[in-house]
């Protein structure tokens, strides 16, 4: 959803770690898999303690976040930064290998 999620400082968070969340059934775990043998990926963590508004798009049952180009992303990215100068960034550079190849 497009709804802001309230975080506590110094506290340590997890992603898509369902086993050592304080709340496991609010998490989405994710498998990432690859059709070649190797893939290079960024994961974006943004924070600001003001709101931002996520790209999304009204289905009819609520707003939903909608896959961007990574074009489109960085666009979206460099505006909402120019808006609200509070927002941190943390790039996780991370590598997906096929095991079946």
């Amino acid at each position: 959803t497009n709804n802001p999620v309230t975080v506590d400082g110094g506290k340590l968070y997890r992603f898509f770690d369902r086993f050592r969340a304080d709340n496991p059934a609010v998490v989405d775990e994710v498998e990432l898999t690859c059709e070649d043998l190797l893939e290079l990926n960024d994961l974006y963590i943004l924070y600001s303690p003001t709101e931002f508004q996520l790209p999304a798009v009204d289905n009819g049952n609520g707003y939903e976040i909608k896959n961007l180009s990574l074009k489109n992303f960085h666009k979206w990215l460099s505006a909402s930064r120019t808006h609200n100068h509070e927002i941190q960034l943390k790039t996780i550079h991370i590598t997906i290998q096929n095991q079946q190849k």
